[in-house]
């Protein structure tokens, strides 16, 4: 959407995601990956690995065991608010960064996952307190988004986005970039 819209100028988009991606995986290992790329654009998917509801004996890391949820919602805004310090004074061409809230999940998956939802609504709440506190950070609420769409926007599992889902996000944040980083810069 962004090469057509802006079809003139040479747009290259990096896709960092990995599975069980967390707020805790984007400061340690992401960061200096993308001061090293020093893009103009950054866009922050994350919320539901940190905030779901786990067992004891589930975990991925020597950091997570025992840990439910594997992220506290202190942790959370921590590590995404020292990233987005680091990217604000260490990128030089930096435009803006876009956090996208966690979507919305099927009831089944709530009910599945005791207090998921609860943290959700929570973790979302501090993304939007985190986009009102930096000027050049914006909120894509997808929340809302998946809310209106839920049965057209998950995929089978009532957690992943299906296609129409990535559109909803795609959306959003072309709509940001367009009509607020843009104009404002």
């Amino acid at each position: 959407m962004l090469k057509l819209f802006y079809e003139p100028e040479d747009i290259v988009m990096i896709n960092s995601c990995k599975r069980f991606n967390n707020s805790f995986y984007l400061y340690k290992y992401e960061l200096l990956e993308t001061l090293l790329i020093q893009p103009e654009y950054i866009v922050i998917q994350l919320g539901i690995v940190d905030c779901w509801t786990r067992s004891e004996n589930d975990y991925i890391c020597e950091e997570f065991k025992g840990k439910n949820p594997w992220i506290s919602s202190n942790e959370y805004v921590n590590y995404i608010e020292n990233f987005i310090i680091k990217c604000c004074e260490n990128i030089v061409q930096l435009k803006g960064i876009i956090l996208v809230n966690i979507s919305k999940a099927s009831s089944l998956q709530y009910k599945k996952h005791k207090g998921s939802f609860e943290r959700t609504v929570e973790y979302n709440n501090k993304l939007s307190l985190i986009s009102k506190k930096y000027n050049n950070v914006f909120l894509a609420d997808i929340y809302n988004s998946f809310s209106k769409n839920l049965e057209k926007a998950l995929c089978s599992d009532g957690i992943h986005p299906n296609e129409y889902g990535n559109r909803l996000i795609s959306n959003e944040i072309f709509d940001i970039i367009v009509s607020k980083i843009r104009t404002e810069n």
